[in-house]
């Protein structure tokens, strides 16, 4: 016998937010928080969808934003900059049931598609195959359960081990917390790094929301040599994983080691916190640079596939023509240009 899908707003219903709270499967992605800093930036709506009737407290959901876009389309993204996000589900039974009302969420909210970003996406394949696989990362996690010691010893001698020597020798100063002035050292670093991966960078006030709706829970880190900032991460916590979000660099300086020192200063501080997991995020597949990067830190890599309904016909990628007009542009305009030209385009490619 079918059972009814009941739809809800996460950030008005306290129902939702205690559910995250206790589900074994929930990350900061599913936070109020994280869904307040997409709608604040990007003006997506947050939705989702439960088994749970409006008298009955919550067991299980799916969370979704809808990103209405007049370039990219309209669809429902499960979700948008978040490198997954987990269905909140018990049993297979209960995945089944809310999976089999996809095509019909699709059709009332007129989306092209939905997508969603599982985590453990092989047992979620529903048996009537509504949903198919639309792309694939690499994800890298680090247990950071066992004494610093032992952790340590795992890291890269050269890459890792040394770097973070040197920056100790260096004397390199490191400043943590969400002020301000931490936040714009972190956003001139992000802008100087995404313009060397020919890439505008995510909107200032993107990261702004993330300090007002997240709080506690974000932490900035700006590694400086005499007084100059050279390195800098954006990391979240939630439970008992730390997030390694964002980083980024002053390339003049990589030899000093700073993104090196500021990793292994967050591994120890929210180690000490409570923290047993970083979540080093996820990587195209052909991006062998950041891959290597991580896997030298011992973080242990595993597969993210997404998955859409209706099927993607096909793949799009970019004509090499396009890559290489992207990066001439990105390499002349000024900052301030190409800051814009980010705040332009991020809403639509959630």
């Amino acid at each position: 016998m079918s059972m009814k899908v009941f739809s809800l707003d996460p950030m008005c219903d306290a129902r939702w937010q205690r559910l995250v709270d206790r589900h074994p499967r929930s990350s900061i992605f599913h936070t109020q928080g994280w869904l307040g800093a997409l709608q604040r930036t990007y003006g997506y709506r947050p939705v989702a969808y439960t088994l749970a009737q409006e008298s009955e407290e919550l067991g299980n959901g799916l969370v979704f934003c809808l990103i209405d876009s007049r370039l990219t389309g309209r669809r429902l993204v499960s979700l948008p900059f978040s490198d997954h996000c987990e269905p909140l589900v018990n049993t297979q039974e209960e995945w089944e049931r809310l999976s089999s009302s996809l095509v019909e969420m699709a059709a009332l909210q007129a989306c092209k598609y939905v997508e969603i970003r599982p985590m453990h996406g092989i047992g979620l394949v529903s048996r009537g195959n509504t949903l198919a696989r639309s792309q694939s990362f690499y994800l890298h996690t680090l247990d950071i359960g066992p004494k610093l010691e032992d952790i340590y010893v795992t890291f890269h001698r050269k890459a890792v081990q040394q770097l973070i020597k040197r920056a100790e020798r260096e004397d390199l100063s490191v400043e943590e917390g969400r002020s301000p002035e931490l936040v714009r050292h972190f956003y001139r670093l992000l802008i100087r790094t995404r313009r060397r991966h020919s890439f505008p960078p995510q909107p200032l006030q993107w990261f702004k929301n993330l300090v007002e709706c997240l709080g506690s829970q974000t932490s900035v880190r700006v590694a400086f040599s005499n007084g100059e900032p050279i390195a800098s991460i954006f990391t979240l916590s939630f439970k008992d994983h730390v997030y390694y979000k964002y980083g980024c660099t002053d390339e003049r300086f990589h030899s000093l080691g700073g993104l090196q020192l500021l990793l292994w200063r967050a591994i120890r501080a929210e180690k000490e916190a409570g923290a047993k997991v970083l979540d080093m995020g996820r990587s195209d597949i052909d991006q062998s640079g950041l891959v290597r990067f991580k896997e030298r830190w011992g973080a242990i890599r595993s597969v993210l596939e997404y998955y859409r309904y209706p099927a993607p016909r096909h793949q799009h990628s970019r004509p090499k023509w396009a890559e290489q007009a992207l990066s001439y542009a990105v390499s002349c305009l000024p900052d301030s240009v190409l800051t814009k030209v980010g705040g332009i385009l991020y809403p639509h490619m959630g």
